[in-house]
Formats: structure tokens, sequence, C-alpha cells
């Protein structure tokens, strides 16, 4: 902590500025004998009042790849991390992209994203809602849809997920975007979870909610022409294992269709092949 004083030599000489600095003392290690889990219990809650849940960021949980600034030198490096791992932006958590993650879809939405080209610096720039945007954008060499302006659009499908912890079954919610390569295994997924059956009793057939299966999620290695880069592969695990996640579940499903929750800005990574600037 630091204090400034300053002294006026007269009206017409130019002030002179000493700092102070002040050294402070280290806090005391909290104990159970001085503030216990009743004392917290007593004020659970307290101060988060005006804390909505679009004020609460939604992690993206993503693939590094080779170009991702969490594998290169420098302050946004992840100490272990390797390519083809999993990794959320908001914890920092990474999980090896063998063992994957486990995952309860909660809803689904496509936007088409648009991006300033690698050339004029790259950058988010905004997201359409509607297709339509595509009507006013030509293939390039690379199949990519172009402004006339020099922009792209990239279509991203977004998967709204709880992230669950497979010993505590503690989860957090996030969102995974797929682009390029990565939208035929978001339509795979859509489909496998579209065609799940469930029978009433009176034996007719009807498809559950989103969020009745959990899943794993790992990653593995694609290549094309273009080149090589880490992607999803999905399998369906069990029915969801809990009535608190899929409750849970539901209520982030409705929040975010209801536009509760602010949506994330689109994360500037991508698969090896994606066009986005990052």
């Amino acid at each position: 902590m630091a204090k400034s004083q300053v002294k006026q030599k007269d009206q017409t000489a130019e002030q002179t500025t000493e700092l102070v600095v002040t050294k402070l003392a280290p806090l005391p290690v909290a104990t159970n004998q001085e503030i216990g889990p009743d004392a917290f219990e007593e004020d659970a809650g307290v101060g988060f009042g005006g804390v909505g849940v679009q004020d609460l960021a939604i992690p993206f949980i993503t693939i590094l790849q080779s170009g991702s600034p969490q594998l290169k030198r420098g302050e946004t490096k992840v100490e272990g991390a390797e390519e083809g791992d999993i990794y959320s932006t908001v914890t920092g958590a990474v999980y090896k992209g063998t063992e994957g993650i486990y995952v309860i879809p909660c809803t689904y939405k496509k936007a088409y994203v648009e991006w300033k080209s690698r050339d004029a610096g790259g950058g988010f720039v905004r997201q359409h809602e509607s297709p339509e945007i595509l009507d006013e954008t030509q293939k390039d060499a690379k199949g990519s849809d172009i402004m006339p302006n020099g922009n792209l659009i990239v279509t991203t499908a977004y998967h709204y997920v709880l992230l669950v912890d497979s010993v505590s079954g503690d989860y957090i919610e996030g969102v995974i975007s797929m682009t390029s390569t990565q939208l035929k295994k978001s339509r795979k997924w859509n489909s496998v979870m579209n065609s799940l059956k469930m029978t009433r009793k009176d034996g007719t057939k009807f498809t559950p909610a989103m969020f009745s299966h959990l899943y794993r999620l790992t990653t593995e290695p694609e290549s094309n022409e273009l080149g090589a880069w880490s992607g999803w592969k999905i399998e369906i695990v069990s029915q969801t294992p809990t009535i608190d996640l899929y409750a849970a579940a539901k209520k982030f499903a409705i929040d975010i269709n209801k536009g509760l929750i602010k949506e994330p800005t689109p994360l500037q990574t991508a698969t090896g092949d994606d066009p986005i600037p990052y």
C-alpha cells in the first residue's frame, strides 16, 4: 500500500512528490477456533444480492491445439498442458484428452460469428443469429465464407453443458463451441440425443429432454489436406445419475433459453483447419 505526500514550495514553484511506502504485516492464519463453519453458514449468500446469473462467467470448454496460447511460453502457459487436452477457460482446469470429461448436455444454439481476417489483425466482430448473413458471403479457396468487407462468417454450434466431476458429483456450467470439421460431430451428437426414446406407462414412446443422459467427451487426432488438429469424440454413458443433476441441467437450459444468462463472447481459438483468427 502506498500513499503520497505533496509538498508545496510556493504558489509559483512546481510541485514535488514524495512516496511513503507502508509495509503490511502478515495476516494471521484463520483457525477453527477463531472462525468456525457455523459463522459462515449464518451468513450464507450475503453480499451476492446484486449478482445475477447474467453477471457470472460461463467457461468455454475447449480442446488445446498446437497454436493455443496455453501451450506457449509466457504468462498464458499452463504447466503440464499438452496438445489435445481439454481446457476450461474460467477455472483454468486441464483434463487429459485421452481420459476425457463427463458432461450433461442442457441446450443447443447455432450462431454465425463474424471475425476479422488474420491479415486485418484478427478478432471478434459480432455474432449473427440468422443464417441469412451467409447470403452476403462468398466462398474462398479454402471454403470459408467471406463478407464483402473481408471479414469471415464462421458457422458455430454451441452446446451448453454441465461438466460433472465423476468422483464428487459436483458440476460447473460450461459451453462447448464447434466449428468447421467439428460441426459434423455436433450434428451427430444432436442426432444421437434426438433418437433416444423412453417408454410411457401406456407403452407409447417419447424423446426425453436433452439433459436426460450423461456423455463422455475425449479427444482424438484428426487431419486433412489443410493440417492436423485434435477433435472431439463423443460417447453416451448412462442416464443422468441423480435428480439433483437433472434439475440443475434443466434450470441451466431454461436460463439460457430465456436469455437470463449473458452469453459469452466467442472464444478465439480454433481447430487446426478453422479460419478463426487466434
